[in-house]
């Protein structure tokens, strides 16, 4: 009889098991990162990672990306993204970087570039940006390769 019971209460738990997975929402079944990432990512920012960019980040950014631009990644740029700049990309800028300038943006501009600069930034001045001009440079600037 305990182990009819054993059995049966066993059969339950997998059946909740089951319901439970089988009742993910979207947005849960999104959250599977790239497996090669998955393996590499900062544990702070697996859990605030937004879940379109886990798809598609570049394992080389998965192991330094900043948790607080974690959540705001354009998933886009996520695959380009350079490891120097995933370091200190801040969240304004993450959500809106231009997929051709993840690749090049250095570490200090990261830091500071405003949200209508990431949208427009040229690979080239990407490169060649300071922290300083980051903060100020207009959209029209940052299509420009010379940041100018």
């Amino acid at each position: 009889m305990t182990r009819r019971v054993g059995l049966t209460l066993c059969n339950a738990i997998l059946v909740v098991v089951a319901l439970m997975v089988a009742s993910a929402t979207p947005v849960e079944a999104q959250a599977q990162a790239n497996p090669c990432a998955a393996k590499a990512i900062n544990p702070c920012a697996a859990k605030a990672i937004n879940p379109c960019a886990a798809k598609t980040l570049n394992p080389c950014a998965a192991k330094t990306l900043n948790p607080c631009a974690a959540k705001t990644l354009n998933p886009c740029a996520a695959k380009a993204l350079n490891p120097c700049a995933a370091k200190t990309l801040n969240p304004c800028a993450a959500k809106t970087l231009n997929p051709c300038a993840a690749k090049t943006l250095n570490a200090e501009a990261a830091r500071t570039l405003n949200a209508e600069a990431a949208k427009t930034l040229n690979a080239d001045c990407a490169k060649i940006l300071s922290a300083d001009l980051a903060k100020t440079i207009s959209a029209s600037a940052a299509k420009n390769p010379s940041c100018k």
